[in-house]
């Protein structure tokens, strides 16, 4: 997953959208199993040298469909270890 937008209101559900190329192309809304989760996610390991919208990020998502078209990921799970920089090879 990598972010399209992110508002840093950990209260917030609006305005938090990301990418999962293997789901779709198009960006779609985030939402999260808890604030942890996503105070977590935006505030990425420090040994990473870039910016937390400049990263992927391995996590576990739920995606709640419309008529069998994702909508929404719910990210139940950030994996902080996985993290990593989509440029390097």
């Amino acid at each position: 997953m990598y972010w399209y937008q992110a508002k840093f209101d950990p209260n917030s559900e609006t305005g938090n959208r990301a990418i999962i190329d293997d789901i779709s192309k198009k960006s779609m809304k985030v939402i999260f199993e808890n604030n942890a989760v996503k105070n977590e996610m935006l505030h990425p390991p420090e040994h990473l040298k870039k910016q937390w919208h400049e990263l992927a990020y391995v996590v576990d998502v739920e995606v709640e469909t419309v008529r069998g078209v994702p909508k929404i990921y719910k990210v139940l799970q950030y994996y902080p270890e996985y993290t990593f920089d989509p440029e390097d090879e």
